[in-house]
C-alpha cells in the first residue's frame, strides 16, 4: 500500500497517488495511461487526477499493482 509520506513529488495534486515504492513494472500506465505517467523502467507517478468514470480505470490500476 502506498504511503503519503513517501510520494514521489511528480504526482499531480490529489487522492491518488504513487509513492517511492513504485517498481516501474508499467501495470498502472498498461491499464490507465490516461492517469499514470513516467517511462518505461522508470517510477510511475499521477500525471493527472483521474475524474468521473476515469476515476474506475485509475481504482483498478491500483488494484492491480504488485
Amino acid at each position: 500500500m502506498a504511503l503519503l509520506a513517501r510520494a514521489a513529488p511528480e504526482n499531480a495534486p490529489g487522492d491518488l497517488f504513487v509513492d517511492d515504492s513504485c517498481i516501474a513494472c508499467d501495470t498502472c500506465r498498461a491499464l490507465d495511461p490516461s492517469t499514470f505517467g513516467g517511462g518505461e523502467d522508470e517510477r510511475a507517478f499521477v500525471a493527472r487526477q483521474p475524474e468521473g468514470e476515469g476515476r474506475r480505470r485509475a481504482l483498478l490500476a491500483v488494484i492491480a499493482c504488485p
